[in-house]
């Protein structure tokens, strides 16, 4: 539908609609002094899309398909001068630029910038400029080209990162990116087109010393020999078996980047630690890295997180009876399949808004779409996989579990809390050890917290638990 400002949206009008395919993602948009509507379609089953464009001039003309393919992806991004640019996966899993540079008559494709050994994470346009944002080794780095993929210059980050921005208008003589890392809150900065050089324009004053904590990289061997990126948090002068809290995903060609977390501050502060793993599924090294832990490959991501778990205390950070295991929604998956193949390995376990019967999940609001990454029951194969690593179907009696608080919420209609009452149900069932398995439900909430408060609460009740099952007493003078 299409909302003119100051309106009531009884007065909107339709642009389109094909309710024969309800199970699709649409979005119609128009770039900056295009001449193109464009719309985009993604089916829930598929990595891939479509789309089509029809000219702005004529509201009732007919679309013009310029791009279609179930396995890769193409989306439009900047006009000009009539030229489409975008950045595709086809033939390209890290990505490339392209252009089409006749939409609506031969919609063919050209390469600008080639696929290069890193992921293309982002593409901006601003200041007559071209902003290419790769992702290496799970940090941004920033390169200027022309309109024609001619390299210009690099952008001198503030450190390693994460890197969002740089779009504005050809005629702009500065454009705007934000950064941020795990000790770094969001700054804004403002990068100038002629010097290229950046100067800070907007910063956050957090209360606490970032360079009292370290961030070190490390890479671990998974099963199969695969090289897993982790990110340790700790304070500086920190060593030994600490408490420690791992993190992990995994999933959806997510990529989990560095980025500030102010509910990190009070673990860390305590002398504790943080690892999080970038975990095959997610999209950090491309979508060859993604599709090595989706449908028949997601012991894959399993085995990472397992792999990760070791080394934690192979390298005295810590010791199972002080290690966490903590995920949301997938990550919440990755946690009750984890426990459940290695149950020793870990002293406490918090699934958050999980998915956790993974021979139903596709029955409930948006479990459809998840299809393309998990698998479909309806293939034998994919079948025994997902019912192989289900957290709830391999719930066993006579297991010594971790400490386990599944987490969700009454109102969450992404993973709908079914997955975590039927999955503590079956763990108290089942349990016939001494901790405690609980669950905790947050009342008039969804996936997400609605509020700071409800947040706070939930922080507050993590590291509660976390620290009473591990016997550690928190200094309150912290």
């Amino acid at each position: 539908m299409y909302h003119r400002l100051g309106t009531t949206q009884s007065q909107d009008e339709l642009v389109y609609t094909d309710p024969s395919n309800p199970e699709q993602f649409v979005g119609c948009y128009v770039l900056e002094d295009s001449p193109y509507l464009i719309r985009t379609v993604r089916k829930g089953n598929q990595d891939g899309n479509e789309v089509y464009v029809r000219p702005l001039a004529e509201p009732l003309g007919e679309w013009t398909k310029i791009y279609a393919n179930s396995t890769s992806s193409f989306y439009p991004r900047y006009d000009h001068n009539g030229v489409l640019y975008g950045v595709s996966t086809d033939g390209s899993p890290n990505g490339r630029v392209v252009r089409i540079p006749d939409p609506l008559g031969n919609a063919s494709m050209e390469t600008v910038v080639p696929e290069r050994n890193i992921v293309l994470d982002e593409l901006s346009f601003g200041g007559g400029r071209m902003f290419l944002t790769y992702m290496s080794d799970v940090h941004h780095v920033v390169e200027v080209a022309d309109i024609n993929g001619k390299k210009l210059a690099d952008v001198a980050l503030p450190g390693i990162g994460s890197i969002s921005g740089f779009d504005g208008f050809a005629t702009d003589t500065a454009v705007y990116y934000t950064f941020t890392s795990y000790t770094t809150p969001t700054t804004i900065y403002r990068y100038d087109i002629a010097s290229g050089t950046s100067s800070i324009w907007q910063s956050v004053q957090a209360p606490f010393d970032p360079s009292a904590f370290s961030t070190e990289q490390v890479f671990v061997k998974s099963k199969d020999g695969a090289r897993i990126p982790m990110t340790i948090l700790r304070k500086k002068g920190v060593d030994g078996p600490r408490p420690t809290m791992l993190y992990g995903y995994g999933g959806f060609n997510i990529s989990i980047t560095p980025a500030f977390n102010v509910n990190y501050i009070p673990w860390l502060e305590q002398g504790c630690v943080i690892a999080i793993a970038n975990l095959r599924g997610g999209g950090e090294y491309g979508e060859e890295w993604h599709k090595a832990g989706m449908r028949l490959n997601k012991q894959n991501v399993f085995n990472d997180a397992i792999a990760c778990a070791e080394w934690l205390v192979t390298n005295d950070v810590t010791k199972p009876n002080i290690l966490a295991l903590n995920g949301r929604s997938n990550g919440g998956l990755l946690v009750g399949a984890v426990i459940n193949q290695r149950p020793e390995l870990f002293r406490v376990a918090l699934p958050e808004v999980g998915v956790m019967d993974m021979l139903r999940f596709h029955r409930f609001t948006i479990g459809w779409n998840w299809q393309a990454d998990y698998g479909e029951i309806s293939k034998p194969d994919e079948f025994r996989a997902l019912h192989a690593y289900s957290p709830y179907h391999n719930l066993r009696s006579g297991v010594e579990y971790p400490s386990t608080m599944v987490m969700t919420a009454d109102h969450d209609d992404r993973v709908v809390p079914a997955h975590s009452y039927k999955y503590a149900a079956m763990l108290q069932h089942v349990y016939q050890g001494s901790r405690p398995m609980l669950l905790r439900v947050k009342l008039r909430s969804g996936h997400g917290d609605v509020n700071r408060r409800k947040l706070l609460e939930g922080v507050a009740d993590k590291y509660s638990f976390m620290w009473s099952e591990m016997g550690f007493t928190p200094s309150l003078s912290k």
